[in-house]
């Protein structure tokens, strides 16, 4: 029988559990492995917005397990434009019965032809949560092509509990 591939450490380290030392030739598992979005009912992700080459995605994830109503939404930006996007300004909003606290963007610029990403952390706590669904409203400012562009769209398609 053939040895077992070695584990592949989903949480980013970026090399598998129990690889080869450096230098050694490592087992190709990233081949074997599926793809996150494929294997990710756990943090589901949302295709937020896109226009103009600019394309916002939400990974939903769960970081506190004693508290069932608090929730992390990772927002990822990407550019498929010619030329950067700059200028990036993201605003949320939600209902009443959910408090948002939003952390600092990794950059205000998203370089042009899929270069790179600038990501958000928002941190939602939804006090009807498995009542009322999560939505959020979202107000993305930025420049492109040398044009100052605000953008409004709204989220409502977040699974339950959430």
């Amino acid at each position: 029988a053939p040895p077992a591939a070695a584990p592949v450490d989903l949480f980013g380290g970026g090399t598998p559990l129990g690889a080869a030392p450096m230098g050694a030739p490592a087992p190709s598992v990233m081949a074997m492995a599926p793809t996150p979005m494929a294997m990710a009912p756990s943090n589901p992700v949302i295709n937020a917005f896109e226009k103009n080459g600019l394309k916002l995605t939400m990974e939903l994830t769960k970081t506190d397990p004693t508290d069932v109503q608090k929730s992390d939404i990772k927002c990822v930006f990407t550019n498929t434009s010619m030329g950067d996007v700059t200028n990036l300004n993201f605003q949320a909003a939600v209902p009443k019965f959910i408090t948002l606290a939003m952390k600092p963007p990794s950059s205000t610029t998203v370089p042009a032809n899929g270069g790179g990403t600038v990501e958000q952390i928002v941190t939602v706590k939804n006090s009807q949560i498995n009542v009322k669904k999560l939505m959020v409203r979202m107000k993305i400012s930025y420049t492109a092509n040398g044009q100052n562009l605000v953008e409004q769209a709204q989220v409502a398609d977040f699974p339950a509990g959430y």
